[in-house]
C-alpha cells in the first residue's frame, strides 16, 4: 500500500490469511458478502492508516459481493454517489438495510440472525466476512450462521448449506474484477482533479446515476 510516489508491500493479518485459506478449500458454490456495507476502509495494519479500497474485496478467489457506489467530494462540499454498476449488490443493500453508521445488516436482522441467513442464502450467499472490528457481533447465537475465523478486525461466517440457492448469481469473478478497473480508474481521474473520496453510507435512490447531495 502507498502514495505520493511510495508503494510498501503489507501483510494481511494471520485471520484475513486463514479467511482466505477457508474459502478457497471450500468448493461448494456460493458468493462472499463483505460487510461493513461500505467500500472503503482505513487498517491500521496497512502502516500508515489511510483510507482504501476494501481489501475483502480483492481477498477471495470468487464472487465477492459489496458496495460498489462511488461517494466523490467536490470542491464546493457537495457531495456525488455513482450508483454502482452490480445489479445484485443493489438487490442485496435493499433488502439488508444496512445501518447507516455501522454499515451492518439493519436491526430486523441483528435480532434475527437465523432470518438473515436464510435471507443470504436466497441471494446465494454462502460466505460473510465482516472485515472492521465490531462491538455488536449480529452472527452470535444464530443457528444457520456459524463462525469460521473471527479475529480482532475480521470475522469470517458460513450460511448453512441447506439455505444455499447455488444457482442464483451464476457470475464469475472476472465479470467482477472488470468493474473494479471501471472505479479504479474514476477513482484515479477524481484524485487528479483534486476531488475528495469519502466513506459511502448506503441512502435510497429513485434513479441510476449520480446525485448531488447538498451539505446542510
Amino acid at each position: 500500500m502507498g502514495a505520493g510516489g511510495r508503494l510498501t508491500p503489507v501483510e494481511y493479518p494471520r485471520e484475513w490469511v486463514a479467511a482466505q485459506e477457508a474459502v478457497a478449500a471450500d468448493d461448494r458454490p456460493g458468493a462472499v458478502l463483505v460487510l461493513p456495507w461500505s467500500a472503503y476502509r482505513g487498517p491500521e495494519w496497512s502502516g500508515t492508516p489511510v483510507v482504501v479500497l476494501d481489501p475483502a474485496t480483492k481477498l477471495f478467489d470468487r464472487r465477492t459481493i459489496w458496495n460498489d457506489d462511488l461517494s466523490v467530494g467536490t470542491a464546493d462540499g457537495g457531495r456525488v454517489v455513482v450508483t454502482g454498476e452490480d445489479a445484485r449488490a443493489r438487490e442485496v443493500a435493499r433488502l439488508l438495510e444496512p445501518d447507516p453508521a455501522t454499515g451492518l445488516p439493519g436491526e430486523r436482522w441483528r435480532s434475527d440472525p437465523d432470518a438473515l441467513a436464510e435471507l443470504l442464502g436466497a441471494l446465494g450467499v454462502r460466505f460473510v466476512v465482516v472485515s472492521a472490528p465490531v462491538e455488536n457481533r449480529f452472527w452470535s447465537g444464530a443457528e444457520f450462521l456459524s463462525p469460521v475465523v473471527e479475529g480482532a478486525d475480521l470475522a469470517l461466517l458460513e450460511v448453512d448449506d441447506q439455505h444455499i440457492n447455488a444457482d442464483k448469481d451464476p457470475r464469475s469473478g472476472l465479470e467482477v474484477t472488470s468493474g473494479l478497473v471501471t472505479v479504479g480508474a474514476i477513482i484515479w481521474s477524481m484524485a487528479r482533479s483534486g476531488s475528495s473520496l469519502g466513506f459511502q453510507r448506503p441512502q435510497p435512490r429513485t434513479e441510476r446515476g449520480a446525485r448531488k447531495e447538498i451539505p446542510k
